[in-house]
């Protein structure tokens, strides 16, 4: 029974000044019944599934070889909005993959460096303090040629 204003206040940096208002008014506007999802994703160097702050400061990168153990990090989230009560059930489900599995295969490490070139700048915002590190290896990194 928590806004998700409550739920994050204090655990998600920039939350409050990034997203809450945008997240508040989706949550207002989500019609009754209706199921949604949606998808995220980001660098990480730590593989635990849990973004607890704790964690997050204790995986922070300081330097691009910090990536060469790294982890690419998505989420799917799902929520309905129930008809009476109009609380909102929100699910989440989260993977991990080693950055190593993008060595595998060009065509997904090219496609992993054009998705981190276009991220939106919002999500450049959001991510600043691992963003510039990953970048710097990613473009340094090169995939595996197959054989």
């Amino acid at each position: 029974g928590k806004t998700s204003a409550e739920i994050h206040h204090g655990k998600v940096k920039h939350y409050d000044k990034n997203f809450a208002a945008g997240v508040e008014h989706w949550n207002e506007k989500l019609k009754a019944s209706l199921y949604l999802w949606r998808r995220n994703w980001g660098p990480q160097t730590s593989k635990s599934l849990c973004l607890h702050p704790r964690v997050m400061r204790e995986s922070s990168p300081n330097n691009p070889e910090d990536w060469d153990q790294g982890f690419i990090r998505s989420e799917q989230q799902s929520f309905v909005k129930l008809p009476e009560s109009g609380a909102i059930v929100f699910g989440i489900k989260t993977y991990i993959w080693p950055l190593s599995d993008f060595f595998n295969d060009t065509a997904t490490w090219h496609n992993l460096k054009t998705a981190t070139e276009n991220l939106p700048p919002d999500m450049v915002r959001y991510r600043e303090s691992k963003l510039s590190t990953f970048t710097n290896w990613l473009s340094k990194a090169q995939p595996q040629q197959p054989t």
